[in-house]
């Protein structure tokens, strides 16, 4: 069931993700690429800005991708509110909430109950989490990394899901230039998506 708009005005999904040159993010349920030094620490840096010390960013996981790298998550983003949307599971180690859908954790963080004030919503994927939030209401900005090498993945970003997007600009990408790093280029993107 897609989210509507009108039941949470304001609402701004962040989506982040790195893709190879034919959009792939994963390859047999794995991470495919190497840990790339200056994507990762734009990564890091950009989900956990706040510009009001008494709210906190939430990042949104499905399962999948929380359980790939929940040691690392963890370790990076110790303050931040983590979400994991899963259907099959209601408790999970380390996860400040379970939700079944995006609606059930976006409705949660509008609780008066909910334990977190939310400044920013990052969503980190996998590839049906990505589609669920497009596929939505709710207005979404994508920071994009884009490796111009095909890695044989099987696991894709759903830009098919997107009415349109367009590039948009984002003074906190950390560079405009092709990064080249494990004998890789890559480089950084901000897309809107057009409702």
């Amino acid at each position: 069931m897609a989210c509507k708009l009108q039941e949470f005005p304001n609402i701004l999904l962040n989506l982040i993700v790195i893709y190879d040159s034919k959009f792939g993010i994963a390859k047999n349920d794995k991470y495919p690429f190497p840990r790339f030094h200056t994507d990762f620490e734009f990564m890091c840096s950009i989900s956990k800005q706040i510009s009001d010390p008494t709210k906190r960013n939430v990042l949104i996981f499905g399962r999948k991708s929380w359980t790939a790298d929940c040691s690392l998550i963890r370790r990076v983003w110790k303050s931040e509110y983590i979400i994991v949307l899963s259907r099959s599971i209601n408790s999970i180690e380390g996860v400040d909430y379970v939700a079944n859908s995006l609606e059930d954790a976006i409705t949660h963080l509008l609780l008066p109950s909910a334990s977190c004030e939310t400044e920013n919503i990052w969503v980190f994927g996998g590839s049906f989490i990505y589609k669920l939030a497009l596929e939505s209401d709710f207005n979404c900005k994508i920071f994009a990394t884009e490796i111009s090498h095909d890695f044989g993945c099987n696991v894709f970003f759903p830009f098919q899901s997107l009415p349109a997007i367009k590039e948009a600009y984002d003074d906190r990408l950390p560079t405009k230039d092709i990064v080249k790093e494990h004998g890789y280029e890559y480089t950084f993107h901000v897309y809107d998506k057009i409702a």
